[in-house]
């Protein structure tokens, strides 16, 4: 049975474990020639795409980039959490000041 269904060939090319964008993987005679008679840097490139390196350094910087974002958020949160518990200890105080005149106001009352 044939499918041209993209779905389909996704579905193969994973059960068969072929990454199309690796070089390696479908390099056919004439791109090995080429590869074979390439300049240096050409073959660094091609080694780095075909080893994944390329994708595991997108990642990692991706990461970077995630841990410096988490690290600004902290610290935004940080900086208004002691304005946040300046606030609680000044209104805890003053709550406090409330309760013992209420106190003060019953000793009155029951006198």
């Amino acid at each position: 049975e044939k499918s041209r269904s993209k779905r389909d060939l996704d579905a193969m090319l994973d059960q068969l474990n072929i990454q199309v964008e690796n070089p390696v993987a479908v390099l056919d005679q004439e791109e090995a020639k080429k590869f074979l008679m390439g300049k240096e840097e050409d073959k660094y490139a091609f080694f780095i795409k075909a080893t994944e390196l390329e994708r595991l350094d997108q990642t990692y910087a991706s990461a970077v980039d995630n841990i410096q974002d988490l690290e600004e958020t902290k610290n935004r949160v940080s900086s208004s959490m002691v304005e946040s518990k300046a606030n609680v200890k000044k209104l805890y105080k003053e709550w406090q000041e409330f309760q013992e005149l209420e106190k003060l106001e019953d000793k009155i009352l029951d006198d």
